[in-house]
């Protein structure tokens, strides 16, 4: 993109773009950070026991298994309701604003839910650290 460049300017802009083209050709990509970042996260992955391929959990079987179903039940109900991408296509289309009662409803059942896994993810660092939990046992 900035060899294109280039060849549309003249004089020092010219020259000084040809410079640093030069430049960032030889250093090459600069990778590292990404990188360092992705063997972090394999990392992680693994200390917790999860293979390179491993699919997401649905959130209804994350609450089972925090024994939190009983609380995640009635919000699921009301918001994947909500939320899908049918009824939301169906009701934007529709009238204009017609999402807009929903808003505030959404806005707050996610802040809930934010506010309700840092505590939990609070609460399991203060009693354990930064360590992934051993294989077989519960958070609670």
């Amino acid at each position: 993109m900035l060899a294109e460049q280039i060849d549309k300017v003249e004089g020092s802009e010219r020259d000084l773009l040809k410079q640093a083209y030069e430049t960032e050709s030889k250093s090459g990509p600069q990778t590292q950070s990404t990188e360092e970042e992705a063997a972090a996260y394999k990392k992680l992955m693994a200390d917790l026991g999860l293979k390179d391929n491993a699919q997401p959990k649905r959130v209804s079987e994350m609450a089972k298994l925090l024994d939190q179903k009983k609380e995640f039940d009635p919000a699921f109900k009301v918001s994947s309701k909500l939320v899908h991408r049918t009824a939301l296509s169906i009701a934007s289309s529709n009238i204009k604003g017609s999402l807009d009662e929903l808003q505030p409803f959404i806005s707050k059942q996610a802040a809930y839910d934010l506010l309700e896994i840092y505590g939990l993810i609070n609460s399991y660092i203060k009693a354990n650290s930064l360590r992934p939990p051993s294989k077989g046992s519960s958070p609670h």
